[in-house]
């Protein structure tokens, strides 16, 4: 995701966020419930990264804020346990951190709009996260675009430099970070010439078995063996030929028996079959924002695929979408990948930035931008997320809904078989996930429900039956 310098403005009002959310996944309800926010002032929390051996802590890549250390043992609330400034890393903007052990490894420098700085990379002991301890800093000896992301392996650490491509570090001594060596796949792929706006810029990566998956901003996924550290060699590239006209960023990826899910910026997020990376072909696609479109731009989109997560038990993908928030994608069957939950919403002024996702719970970034989206607040958010399949899989198996008819024009009606009347709330909700109607439902109402659809455009709904304990799901299509 290209991003252009943010907007130097406080604001008190943060805007209306969704409290909590449930709807069906699959055959299981996620239900997402916020827990707490942690506002960050001016300071741009790019990437977190929640502690895997004592998950009593969070650390936020917060660029010009620096490597925050929250305290997130409280499940109502978020303290400041400590703050390296950029100070610490040579004066290089912290933009994303990823967690080794008993070590982080930091990448440096600012790629956002003009002010560019030099790619580096820090290391930092976090055996006591409290106190953090910077071990070794590499800074790159040109100044080129800043560094986006950063993977380890063995003895190794990756780190995605913009236009300057992929840098490979030998991290054996902590203390001693090494260059090993540098590559830069063809510019001139899948554009010829590139102009500064489309230059591609290696932004996410993920790094198994001395194979690097490399996402690139405007330059598709190239597949980089790097056996011969010294020698890095590009074994496959893919990009979505289906939008071809349009400029896809390739954000972030997650791979899982074969099949890579890929944050794809207004895009939304590609499944790509990768078991063979010199012939990497398309599964399914999740296009919310309808990528295509000449109507759908990269300035105004209403969302912005960016940091994914999958979770394989309950075979969904976590991912931040920018003014859309977090949304969560069905993906239990690949070829056709759906909105199922989210949290957020388009309409307020919040913009996510980034996504990951501990055991229940899922942080949340969010940065002030106007450019390609407006948000007005800085910060982190905690949601606790859950799966209700065991609690309600005999109710549901009795519960069925169906709505008529379907296809539908003007108005259609939900009918509810086996439902003990009491309070309930229907939700129509957009494939991005926005919410179009609602109805209250009170207790004593008879099972079949009308709905006014005229207002709807036409399109694919998701129409969600909700009370207090239970959820679910069917889908609508709305004709002219």
């Amino acid at each position: 995701m290209k991003m252009f310098p943010t907007v130097i403005l406080i604001f008190l009002f943060q805007g209306l966020a969704v409290k909590s959310f449930a709807q069906l996944c699959g055959n299981d309800t996620l239900s997402l419930q916020l827990q707490w926010e942690y506002g960050t002032g001016l300071s741009l929390p790019i990437h977190v990264t929640p502690d895997a051996v004592n998950t009593n802590y969070l650390y936020v890549a917060a660029k010009s804020g620096g490597l925050i250390v929250l305290d997130v043992s409280n499940p109502g609330q978020a303290t400041l346990a400590n703050t390296l400034p950029v100070s610490s890393f040579n004066n290089l903007e912290a933009m994303n951190c990823e967690q080794y052990g008993s070590y982080l490894y930091v990448a440096l420098g600012n790629y956002f709009g003009t002010n560019v700085q030099a790619a580096g990379m820090a290391v930092v002991n976090i055996s006591d996260p409290e106190n953090p301890v910077v071990t070794d800093i590499w800074q790159n000896s040109t100044v080129v675009k800043g560094a986006a992301i950063v993977k380890g392996e063995g003895n190794y650490a990756y780190l995605g430099a913009m236009t300057d491509g992929l840098i490979i570090l030998d991290v054996s001594d902590k203390s001693n970070i090494q260059f090993v060596s540098k590559f830069i796949p063809d510019p001139n792929w899948p554009v010829e010439n590139p102009t500064s706006t489309s230059m591609p810029n290696a932004r996410g990566m993920l790094v198994k078995d001395d194979v690097v998956y490399l996402c690139y901003d405007a330059g598709g996924l190239r597949i980089i063996n790097v056996h011969d550290k010294l020698n890095p060699k590009e074994t496959g590239r893919y990009i979505n030929q289906s939008a071809l006209s349009k400029q896809q960023a390739y954000n972030d990826i997650e791979i899982h028996d074969g099949l890579a899910y890929i944050g794809e910026d207004y895009c939304g997020m590609e499944i790509v079959n990768v078991a063979d990376t010199s012939n990497m072909t398309q599964v399914g696609w999740w296009n919310p924002w309808d990528c295509t479109s000449p109507s759908n731009i990269w300035i105004g989109s209403h969302g912005h695929g960016n940091e994914v997560t999958f979770d394989a038990q309950q075979q969904v993908v976590f991912i931040s979408a920018g003014a859309s928030d977090l949304r969560i994608i069905d993906v239990s069957d690949p070829a056709h990948p759906d909105s199922c939950s989210g949290f957020g919403s388009y309409a307020d002024t919040l913009a996510s930035y980034g996504a990951s996702v501990s055991g229940d719970r899922v942080f949340i970034s969010y940065i002030i931008a106007i450019i390609p989206y407006f948000s007005v607040w800085a910060g982190v958010k905690e949601l606790k997320w859950e799966s209700s399949y065991n609690a309600i899989s005999e109710t549901a198996s009795e519960v069925s809904l169906s709505v008529s008819p379907n296809p539908c024009h003007d108005h259609f009606e939900i009918t509810v078989s086996n439902w003990a009347l009491r309070n309930a709330r229907v939700l129509v909700k957009d494939i991005a996930g926005m919410t179009c109607l609602t109805k209250d439902i009170l207790s004593g109402n008879k099972e079949v429900i009308s709905i006014n659809a005229s207002m709807l455009p036409a399109g694919l709904y998701f129409v969600s039956f909700i009370t207090e304990t239970q959820s679910f799901t069917t889908k609508m299509v709305k004709q002219e």
